[in-house]
């Protein structure tokens, strides 16, 4: 059913992808509001943004999204209104509603409150889009509250783990939160976000539910590599240790104590269960650039 927004008959311009010549047209099917979204229905409205492939769109005004997004100005240039029915014109993005609702709702109203830890997935649904349109004042506004829980530095990684409490991630979130920020803008974010994901535990049969369909393979492999060489950084670690113990065994306090936890910790990755040390992969360690290869990761 129809809402009293319902921009029918609107003229359409498609502003973000074109179909290849051999794939046939497909039917675009007619816009119309749903009623949870009628708050992004205005009636002075002067543009329409329908979300393709569904019939999903928001009424909304040119000249307010165009101050925010460079992309959008470029978009709505191409669009122009019906001169015979006098209908709005219609732009057409490929994006979920509901994250495009949240973008715009945030654009309005700055709506919902970023900082509050339950709208988490809306920091990242925002963050998504403005950085696809280029919307700086969303973007940095969500990469703040990401920059709060993922600090630069160790210690500050350390003291921020109440924060991360307090937000709940699961591994999805932080798969998700490093695909949004592997840029070289947003690469001192990356190590915090490992360190969290290679602790995170999972038993195998929740693997599927915790990981998002879209994970890329270099995701995935970057992961990977980046726990393979956490394991031999520590090897490496434990074994400079053993040798000077073994050298000069009464220069160590608890020597021989501090010996068994050294070798406890060398093998512990054959348990189960395995927690990897996060002092290897911030800036002032050789892991820090394999987190953002080609980044001097001296920044």
């Amino acid at each position: 059913m129809e809402s009293p927004c319902s921009p029918a008959n609107a003229t359409a311009t498609t502003g973000v992808k074109r179909k290849r010549l051999s794939e046939p047209d497909a039917p675009i099917p007619p816009a119309f509001t749903p009623e949870k979204y009628s708050d992004m229905c205005f009636d002075d409205a002067s543009i329409v943004l329908q979300c393709l492939p569904s019939s999903c769109a928001f009424r909304v005004h040119r000249g307010l999204l165009v101050v925010h997004s460079e992309v959008f100005k470029d978009m709505f240039a191409l669009a122009q209104p019906d001169p015979k029915s006098g209908t709005l014109p219609v732009v057409h993005v490929h994006d979920d509603p509901g994250k495009v609702y949240r973008l715009l709702k945030y654009i309005y109203f700055r709506q919902p409150p970023l900082e509050e830890p339950g709208y988490l997935d809306a920091v990242l649904d925002i963050l998504e889009l403005s950085l696809k349109y280029m919307v700086p004042v969303a973007r940095e506004d969500c990469v703040s509250i990401l920059r709060r829980i993922f600090p630069a530095t160790l210690s500050l990684h350390e003291s921020a783990s109440g924060e991360r409490v307090k937000y709940a991630l699961n591994q999805k979130q932080y798969l998700r939160c490093l695909r949004l920020v592997m840029t070289p803008q947003y690469w001192t974010l990356v190590p915090s976000i490992y360190a969290c994901l290679l602790q995170v535990k999972l038993r195998m049969g929740h693997m599927r539910e915790a990981l998002p369909d879209y994970v890329s393979a270099f995701t995935m492999a970057t992961v990977l590599q980046a726990r393979e060489r956490l394991q031999i950084l520590r090897r490496d670690t434990v074994q400079v240790y053993i040798r000077d113990f073994v050298a000069q065994p009464s220069l160590h306090h608890c020597g021989p104590k501090l010996a068994r936890i050294a070798l406890g910790y060398l093998y512990q990755h054959t348990d189960s269960e395995d927690f990897m040390d996060v002092t290897t992969i911030f800036q002032n360690q050789p892991l820090a650039a394999n987190c953002a290869p080609g980044v001097d990761q001296t920044l």
